[in-house]
C-alpha cells in the first residue's frame, strides 16, 4: 500500500515545511506504507531544503483547493494525506494516524489542538450565517469535548488542516476540495458534498496534533479577507441560491460593522469588494485567482 502527503505552501518557513514533510514520510513508512511527499509551492519561495521531495512550483498563487488538486493529480498512491504547513511535526501522532487509516468511503481527521493543548473545537464548526454560528459552536464543543462518537454530526465539518482519504475518493470528489474555493470554506463545502455521496466523515479521537494556524492570514491579510468573503457568498449561494447570497451580503456587512473600528474597517472594505463582484453578475462568479484578489 502507498501513501502520499500533499502540502500546499504559501509564505511558510521552508525549513519547517521540510521538517514536516520528512516527519510525514517517516511516519507513513513506520505505519507500513510506501510513502512520499508532494509540496505544491504557491509562491516564489526558495526550495533548496525540499530537494528530497517532489516539488510543484512556478504556477503562482492558485489558492489552497487548486494547489491540493495539483498534488492529488501528481500522486499515484492508494491514500492521500492533506496537511497544512502550520501543523507541527509529531512522529508518534502521525504514525498513529496512518496506522489506523480508514479504508473505503470515508474521510478521517485527527483532533486539532493549539500550542497550549486546548482542543480547537471551533475549527470543526459548520454554519452559513452568523445567526447559526453559536448553535454550531455549542454542538462542536459538546461533540469534541464531551462525546466519544467518531462520526461527525450535523453542524460539524471535517477540518481541512489535516485529512486522510483514499485517492480514488479524492478524485470522485473532484479535488477533493472544490477548486472554485480559493481559500477558506472549502472544507465546509467538502463535508456537505461527501455526506450527500454517502462518504463518512470520521474523527480520529486517538490522534492529536498541534495546529499553529494564522500564517496566511497574517502575511496576506487583505487577500485572505476577500477570499473568506467570497467563500461565504459561494456557500450561501450553493445552499440557498440567490436569496442566500442577498442574505449573506447583509450578514457580512452587519458583522463587519460591529467589529472594532480598525478591524471592522478593513473587513468591511474586503467584504464590500466581494459583494460588489457577486451582485454584478446574475450567477456564480468565476473562480478567484490572485490577480483578481489583488486588483
Amino acid at each position: 500500500m502507498t501513501l502520499t502527503a500533499v502540502i500546499v505552501v504559501f509564505r511558510n518557513d521552508m525549513y519547517q515545511v521540510s521538517q514536516l514533510a520528512a516527519t510525514l514520510v517517516k511516519a507513513g513508512k513506520s505505519a507500513g506504507y510506501e510513502t512520499d511527499a508532494i509540496l505544491v509551492i504557491n509562491d516564489a519561495s526558495c526550495t533548496d531544503e525540499l530537494s528530497e521531495h517532489e516539488v510543484i512550483q512556478g504556477h503562482g498563487n492558485v489558492g489552497f483547493a487548486r494547489g491540493v488538486r495539483m498534488g492529488v493529480d501528481a500522486a499515484s498512491s492508494d491514500f492521500i494525506a492533506i496537511i497544512n504547513p502550520d501543523i507541527e511535526p509529531d512522529l508518534v501522532q502521525f504514525t498513529r494516524m496512518f496506522a489506523g487509516m480508514v479504508r473505503g468511503r470515508a474521510i478521517s481527521a485527527p483532533v486539532l489542538v493549539d500550542t497550549a493543548g486546548r482542543i480547537e473545537y471551533e475549527t470543526y464548526e459548520d454554519w452559513v450565517f452568523t445567526i447559526g454560528r453559536r448553535a454550531a459552536a455549542r454542538v462542536c464543543k459538546q461533540f469534541l469535548l464531551h462525546s466519544e462518537k467518531t462520526d461527525l454530526v450535523p453542524f460539524t465539518k471535517i477540518c481541512g488542516a489535516f485529512i486522510v482519504l483514499e485517492r480514488s475518493i479524492a478524485l470522485e470528489l473532484e479535488g477533493p476540495f472544490d477548486t472554485d474555493f480559493f481559500l477558506y470554506g472549502e472544507d465546509r463545502d467538502l463535508s456537505r458534498r461527501a455526506r450527500n455521496r454517502g462518504i463518512a466523515l470520521k474523527l480520529r479521537r486517538d490522534v492529536r496534533v498541534i495546529h499553529v494556524g494564522g500564517v496566511s492570514g497574517s502575511s496576506a491579510a487583505e487577500l485572505v479577507m476577500r477570499a473568506k468573503a467570497d467563500s461565504a457568498l459561494r456557500i450561501a449561494n450553493r445552499k440557498y441560491g440567490k436569496l442566500g447570497v442577498l442574505a449573506m451580503c447583509v450578514d457580512l456587512l452587519a458583522e463587519a460593522a460591529i467589529k472594532s473600528p480598525v478591524a471592522g474597517g478593513a473587513a468591511f472594505s474586503a467584504r464590500l469588494w466581494a459583494i460588489k463582484r457577486w451582485l454584478a453578475q446574475p450567477g456564480e462568479p468565476a473562480t478567484l485567482d490572485s490577480s483578481i484578489l489583488t486588483s
